[in-house]
């Protein structure tokens, strides 16, 4: 196995002066007397509550020296590092300015003359709160060869600021992530309400019909809470008022197999069929399930929304 060979005295003598002086460039006093005034200019303006489009451009330039001083060195942190020594941090621990707000600004200041022009047109207001590079990019239009209007990204705008096609209408925008989860969630709760209202449906019917008789539940199969007898429905024929199916005459009355009970009553004479029953109290079933279920969906669906709402967006 080979092995490096180790570096001679003068390459070692070399490299280590090649570090001591990245590493003096790091330092406050490296920095030339009108780089120190324009760092001091940045770290003025970034302090100020309410920037002016101006004190922005001050701050892009304090940030531009740090950038052009950190790609002079062989470091990928340095621009953070030289950022955060310099009052700009963007660590989460002693953030200053966010690093989605530095590449904006970047963007910003590289069309300055571009922004400063379209920035003298508005009114003192939109001056006030037009001024920060996000709202700068999203405000921000100027005309093209043809004099169209454009927005940032050069694409054709309406006064308005709706993005058009080249035939001069509106582009239908697409919806947001945000935007498609929100129309989801009041979907599966409209689903959940309809079948809450379904099942409150079927067990008003199912009281309504325990109410109408005063027999006790028997354990041969009568549906509970209705008087059962084996006499021949209305219309002297023993059909089900449910299928239609016709079961003919009964036989003896305490014949366990019969297929077919009689409800009545003064107000109810009806005739259900076990088969029917036997669904009715499925789809009963069923429609409890599935409200319960589409109860748990919306709520697990609102819980995961408002997380990912309260969750900071990633620094890009």
């Amino acid at each position: 196995m080979s092995t490096k060979r180790p570096d001679s005295l003068e390459d070692f003598q070399r490299k280590q002066a090649s570090k001591r002086a990245a590493d003096d460039d790091l330092h406050y006093g490296s920095w030339g007397s009108a780089e120190l005034a324009t760092l001091e200019t940045g770290r003025k303006a970034v302090s100020d509550f309410n920037k002016t489009i101006y004190r922005w451009f001050e701050i892009g330039e304090a940030i531009e020296i740090i950038r052009q001083k950190a790609e002079r060195m062989n470091d990928r942190f340095a621009f953070k590092r030289i950022m955060r020594q310099q009052g700009f941090s963007m660590e989460k621990e002693d953030k200053v300015i966010d690093k989605s707000m530095v590449t904006k600004l970047k963007q910003v200041c590289d069309r300055k003359t571009e922004v400063i022009a379209w920035h003298e047109t508005l009114t003192s207001k939109q001056k006030r709160e037009w001024a920060a590079p996000n709202t700068v990019m999203k405000q921000f239009w100027t005309r093209d060869a043809q004099d169209r209007r454009i927005n940032w990204n050069g694409q054709r705008i309406d006064p308005k600021g709706n993005v058009l096609d080249d035939n001069g209408q509106v582009v239908e925008k697409s919806p947001t992530q945000a935007e498609v989860d929100r129309q989801a969630l009041a979907q599966a709760i409209e689903e959940a309400e309809q079948w809450q209202a379904r099942v409150t449906e079927l067990e008003e019917e199912l009281q309504s019909a325990r109410a109408t008789s005063e027999a006790t539940p028997q354990a041969s199969g009568d549906v509970a809470g209705l008087e059962t007898e084996n006499v021949t429905a209305r219309g002297e024929t023993n059909v089900c008022s449910f299928c239609g199916r016709d079961f003919g005459p009964f036989g003896d009355i305490n014949d366990e197999t019969k297929p077919l009970d009689l409800f009545v009553n003064d107000d109810v004479n009806i005739a259900i069929c076990w088969d029917c029953a036997k669904q009715a109290y499925i789809s009963l079933e069923n429609s409890r399930r599935l409200a319960k279920e589409a109860k748990a969906k919306a709520k697990k669906k609102a819980k995961a929304t408002k997380a990912e709402a309260e969750q900071p967006k990633a620094e890009t």
